[in-house]
């Protein structure tokens, strides 16, 4: 027994350069066709945007407790915490000086 996607048609207007590049794409091979491209394409923009979305809600110990050791050192932890709990972002973004959070 197969199993039938049903699938819906949409319509975007690209630039030249996006259509070019697309194009090409599909000519190697790796995708079936110009559909097939925008499926995977979009499927992979809404994983990445959703996971961008679920970190920005996550609170700073959440977030932090998704790192692994080899990712973040503990004076980075220090860092991060200070950073996010204690308000030492600049509300002008102006650069943030690490000698002066880390002893």
């Amino acid at each position: 027994m197969t199993i039938q996607y049903k699938k819906e048609s949409i319509h975007a207007t690209v630039s030249p350069y996006i259509k070019k590049q697309a194009e090409e794409l599909v000519d190697t091979g790796d995708f079936s066709s110009m559909s097939d491209l925008v499926s995977v394409a979009l499927a992979e923009f809404i994983g990445r945007y959703k996971r961008e979305q679920k970190e920005k809600d996550m609170g700073t110990e959440e977030l932090l407790a998704t790192l692994s050791e080899k990712d973040i050192t503990p004076a980075m932890v220090k860092l991060l915490k200070q950073v996010f709990e204690e308000g030492k972002v600049s509300k002008k973004n102006l650069p943030i000086i690490v000698d002066d959070i880390i002893e």
